[in-house]
């Protein structure tokens, strides 16, 4: 049975104090591409690859361009709709260059009439909207590392020895990202699309509903009479929520929420409260059987059953808690 006001509690942890209009807007995009993740795959069977991920995309971007603004407040807590015109400028051609991609999907696939000057413009679009967003959300240095490779494409044929890359031109490399069933709507983003979006939203409504309440109760009620319980309970019930979210930083926002306050008030120091959260959390990467997105890349890329790797998880993830 879900206690009163679990849901809201749920959503305050997910959600940083923002404005009113900017939450409700948040809301209904996130609400909608759960449902669309939900229920597309079965009444949607007609939908292209390619248009799925599109749509899985443009609203999963959308999100992160409007929750995350292009320059932080100092007073973040502000009660301020917090949506900038230049935010909403952004999503509107992360919008259109989805939706483009949506309506010539076909064509991407066959390849009958080849890309357009307006196709390449909204791709190098799309493109940056996409580094952009991962700046917001991750910080800057996947950003810089991808701008890098993506130089390293066109200056490859100045470098020397085994480092020397034949030339490619911008067209062809626009293409290959926007314009192709392999770039940016490629199989990554299927993982995304699929796996990974139903175990993150399996794991956001066991979060919103209490369910990681119960991690703890369970973890106290297992080291609660042992030296050392608070923090032996934050280890176990970090394992138990990282095995439902395969996310340290959704782990330590939700089982860090519980754990650092008790052992602070047991006489714990901050400092090591947080440090045992932080290392427990960081094991729900590897903690079968939802791991992080790279446990999906690795059945994807080497072509072997997912629950293969599970299997091969259990040991490291056995060594590193105990």
């Amino acid at each position: 049975m879900t206690r009163p006001g679990a849901l809201r509690e749920g959503c305050s942890v997910l959600f940083t104090p923002i404005g009113r209009l900017k939450t409700k807007i948040i809301f209904y995009l996130g609400a909608f591409l759960a449902l669309f993740q939900l229920f597309a795959p079965v009444y949607l069977t007609e939908l292209l690859d390619i248009q799925f991920r599109a749509v899985h995309v443009a609203f999963g971007l959308s999100i992160a361009l409007l929750y995350f603004p292009f320059l932080k407040k100092k007073d973040e807590t502000s009660p301020d709709d917090g949506i900038s015109l230049f935010d909403v400028m952004l999503v509107i051609v992360l919008i259109a260059a989805n939706l483009n991609a949506f309506i010539k999907a076909m064509d991407i696939y066959m390849g009958t009439s080849g890309a357009t000057l307006l196709d390449r413009s909204l791709g190098v679009a799309l493109m940056l909207l996409v580094l952009e967003s991962a700046r917001r959300t991750v910080g800057v240095a996947i950003p810089i590392m991808v701008v890098v490779l993506i130089g390293y494409i066109f200056t490859g044929d100045a470098f020397p020895g085994m480092w020397k890359l034949r030339g490619i031109n911008f067209e062809y490399v626009i293409d290959s990202l926007y314009y192709s069933p392999l770039g940016i709507f490629g199989s990554v983003t299927g993982m995304s699309a699929t796996f990974i979006s139903m175990f993150i939203i399996f794991g956001s409504l066991l979060s919103a509903t209490g369910g990681g309440k119960t991690f703890i109760d369970i973890a106290l009620a297992i080291t609660g009479r042992f030296t050392g319980g608070p923090a032996k309970a934050a280890v176990v019930s970090s394992a138990l929520f990282g095995s439902i979210s395969g996310s340290s930083v959704a782990n330590v926002m939700v089982t860090g929420n519980y754990t650092i306050p008790l052992m602070k008030r047991l006489g714990y120091r901050p400092e090591f409260a947080a440090a045992v959260e932080a290392i427990a959390s960081s094991g729900g990467g590897i903690t079968p059987p939802i791991m992080s997105i790279t446990a999906f890349m690795m059945a994807e890329f080497l072509n072997i059953s997912y629950f293969h790797i599970i299997g091969y998880a259990l040991l490291p993830c056995l060594l590193y808690y105990t």
